[in-house]
Parts: C-alpha cells; sequence; structure tokens
C-alpha cells in the first residue's frame, strides 16, 4: 500500500501495531528487522511512526514495553542516519478535569515516562481527540459547540475564551501535561472526526458530520491554535478517509469521507 504514495508529495505516518510492540520491545535485532522492512525502501515519504495505538487504554496499562519498543525503534533509525524521521504513540484523549485549565492525567507516572522519551528524541505527543464522543452522552454539550459552529455557548477559563470542544479537549491535555513538568510540548492529532451512520445516537448523521470536519479544516488551515496555544499549528489528521465496512458493524464502520468504492459521503473542502 505504501508504494501508492512514491511521488505523491504527501508525507505519511506508519505504525507498529499493538500486537507487535512486546516483538520490537524484545531486542534491538527485531526493532531493526522491522525498520528496514518497513520504514527504509520508504523513507523519502514517511515523517513518522506511531508505535502501538492507545497503549495504555489496555495491555493491563503496562508502560514498559510500549517505552522499551519506542526506544528500539528510534535507535535503529538512528543507526540507519534516519534520526528525521520521529518516533511518537498516539494517546486516547483521557486528561480529566474541568475547565481546561484543570486538566490533570490520571496516570501521572506512566505519561511522565513517555513524555520524558519523547523530549529526549525531540518528537511530538501524538493525541486522539473526538469530541463526538462527549457529545454523543452528555445532553448539555452544545451541538454548534461541538462542531465548530458559531455559537454563544462559550467556555470562559482564565481569561481564555473557548468556542469549541475541540480546543477545550485539546487544552485540558495541555494542562495535563504542564502539571508533570511538560508546558509548551509540540502536539499532533492523530485522529479526530466524526461518524455518519450506524447508530440511532445522537450527532450519528452525515449533517453533523460533515460540519465538523469541513469545520476542522478550516480552523487547522486558520493556524489560529487554541486559546492555550495562540498561533500554534498542529499536524491534524482526520479519521478516516474510508468507511471501514470489514470492521464489527456499528459507527465503527462509518467515519470515512469515501465509500470503499471511492464515492464520497459527503462533500469536503481540504483546501479551504
Amino acid at each position: 500500500m505504501l508504494t501508492a504514495f512514491k511521488g505523491s508529495g504527501i508525507k505519511v505516518t506508519v505504525a507498529v501495531p499493538n500486537d507487535a510492540v512486546a516483538t520490537v520491545a524484545s531486542s534491538q535485532q527485531e526493532a531493526d528487522r522491522w525498520v528496514r522492512t518497513h520504514v527504509k525502501p520508504f523513507v523519502s515519504f514517511i515523517d513518522r511512526i506511531a508505535v502501538g495505538n492507545e497503549w495504555l487504554h489496555g495491555h493491563k496499562r503496562d508502560v514498559s514495553p510500549l517505552v522499551l519498543a519506542m526506544q528500539n525503534i528510534h535507535r535503529s533509525l538512528v543507526k540507519l542516519s534516519l534520526s528525521k524521521i520521529k518516533v511518537t504513540t498516539p494517546h486516547a484523549f483521557d486528561a480529566i478535569g474541568f475547565p481546561p485549565s484543570k486538566g490533570r492525567f490520571p496516570y501521572p507516572a506512566d505519561m511522565k515516562r513517555i513524555l520524558n522519551l519523547l523530549q529526549t528524541t525531540k518528537s511530538a505527543f501524538t493525541l486522539n481527540v473526538y469530541p463526538f464522543f462527549a457529545y454523543k452522552v452528555n445532553a448539555n454539550v452544545n451541538r454548534e459547540y461541538a462542531v465548530f459552529n458559531p455559537n454563544s455557548n462559550h467556555v470562559i477559563d482564565m481569561g481564555r475564551r473557548y468556542t469549541n470542544l475541540f480546543d477545550a479537549q485539546v487544552d485540558t491535555h495541555r494542562s495535563a501535561m504542564a502539571a508533570i513538568g511538560y508546558p509548551d510540548f509540540p502536539l499532533v492529532i492523530g485522529e479526530t472526526g466524526w461518524p455518519s451512520a450506524g447508530s440511532n445516537a445522537r450527532g450519528v448523521n452525515i449533517q453533523d458530520a460533515q460540519t465538523y470536519n469541513n469545520n476542522l479544516v478550516k480552523h487547522e488551515l486558520s493556524s489560529e491554535g487554541t486559546p492555550m496555544r495562540r498561533n500554534v499549528r498542529m499536524p491534524t489528521y482526520i479519521f478516516a478517509l474510508f468507511n471501514e465496512n470489514l470492521k464489527g458493524g456499528g459507527i465503527e464502520n462509518n467515519w470515512g469521507l469515501y465509500h470503499p468504492n471511492m464515492t464520497p459521503v459527503y462533500s469536503i473542502n481540504l483546501s479551504v
């Protein structure tokens, strides 16, 4: 699949799947083999390697294999003179606290180990942010606030005005990082999106999905940042390009901008 991106000008993040983390963590030789196979042939258009995905939400929250795998992959890149490719790991949004300035991690020691490694290797923290899930379960969350539309449901926090849920969630996470000694840490949004079908739950429809993703693009291309970090751009990835018709069903099949047959689920402007 990666060969399709050759010559496209598109930069790609490749993933070490969760079920491969233990193997890569087990020895430097395994990490070297993984990088030679999955990275070296495509080095001209790979800019990041994501080790695992939302690892701390499972695996008995054992951070050690994840950190070892990240260290081994980084050493492999250095050995092959590919250290411009950065190693990261995507995290689910799980900082707790309201308003955003009160954000804290439920497992600060684990997060500190990961952030220390990212800082040492000059990489960014990757965060998956889904305002949809908060909107779906909390009737007090206003639709317009959730999908970036103009609204009067603003949150004022330490003089900062939050006009959308995405910014509030991102800055809650920034506060959690600052609370354990990592302020101003660079962020990448590894996943964000909105399901268009598959459930009768609140917000699951094409209109809301189209509105959220179009407004997200405008927000990110404006380079306005978040209230806590004005004018700081974050690389942001929409989940997903295609609906995944082979998944188990429900909304899990319906996050894509396109159907598997390449027809659009709805119109979106990615170059506002």
